[in-house]
């Protein structure tokens, strides 16, 4: 399923518009100062009138005061030029455009979200309470590498991912299928269906498309990856969505990719395509 938007983003009223032209003897103005409007859309997420510089860090909560986590899960915050992402511990969010002013974040709309399902189910309902508390204004204070957001009673402290969780590395990793991207668009795996890994190792790759195995050989040019054809087996796989994910996930693999890894997240993308995977030891396992 495509990105759903959650109806937890914050209003936008916006002002009258025209001025009323000056008179020749004007009067005192009483009337209060109207708050500066929501960041647009169409602009990019900087800061603006905050010394608080967001643009391009991740940061993966070590700490909530008022919210008990559910147990083994991880929640992360991205805070990205494109917009805000992240995840409460089971599925992705992508959210809209962000600004940090006077040391309060404030969103350019509600927040997207995939819809896999996970166990436990809690971990769904904690994705929901963290887009809430992301939309409610929180405010915000920056310590180097440590982030805290308060809203109201809970109080969360993150710690930025690249000190407390390096990124993996490529090789002897075992990768496991998390999204389907397309063109703007990121989808879950097929409800049912075995979800896909793969495992890089020497200059070997190793495929699991949930429903055949194989694999081929690949090589690393900086962020390009040049994949063989796949040799597969050829077992009937037992659901249709079955038979068009491996179609999904042949098709990105062979020729040149491009990849990324951020902290435990894989991400191949050809052309308009591409597949998104996570380490297989971070965070409960997702059910399809």
């Amino acid at each position: 399923m495509v990105l759903a938007a959650l109806t937890v983003g914050c209003g936008n009223d916006e002002p009258a518009a025209g001025t009323q032209p000056p008179a020749t003897d004007p009067a005192p103005n009483t009337e209060p100062t109207k708050p500066t409007d929501p960041p647009s859309s169409t602009g990019p997420s900087t800061p603006s009138g905050s010394g608080i510089d967001l643009t391009g860090r991740a940061f993966i909560v070590t700490d909530t005061d008022g919210h008990e986590p559910v147990p083994g899960s991880q929640l992360r915050v991205s805070f990205d030029e494109r917009g805000l992402g992240g995840t409460g511990g089971c599925n992705s969010f992508a959210g809209p455009r962000w600004v940090v002013e006077s040391d309060v974040l404030r969103l350019d709309g509600p927040i997207g979200m995939t819809a896999m399902a996970c166990e436990p189910t809690a971990l769904m309902d904690q994705d929901a309470w963290l887009a809430r508390f992301l939309s409610g204004e929180p405010t915000v204070a920056l310590d180097g590498d440590t982030l805290t957001l308060e809203n109201g009673d809970v109080t969360i402290t993150l710690v930025d991912e690249e000190v407390a969780e390096p990124d993996r590395q490529l090789e002897g990793t075992t990768w496991v299928l998390e999204g389907i991207i397309d063109g703007d668009a990121v989808s879950s795996v097929p409800a049912g269906t075995p979800i896909p890994t793969l495992t890089f190792t020497g200059t070997d790759l190793t495929v699991d498309t949930g429903c055949n195995t194989g694999g081929g050989t690949y090589a690393v040019d900086g962020d390009g990856l040049a994949v063989s054809p796949l040799r597969l087996t050829r077992m009937a796989c037992s659901e249709p969505a079955g038979n068009e994910l491996e179609r999904t996930v042949v098709r990105t693999l062979e020729g040149r990719l491009t990849f990324e890894i951020d902290a435990d997240v894989l991400t191949l993308t050809s052309g308009g395509r591409g597949l998104t995977y996570r380490a297989m030891d971070s965070g409960p396992p997702a059910t399809s």
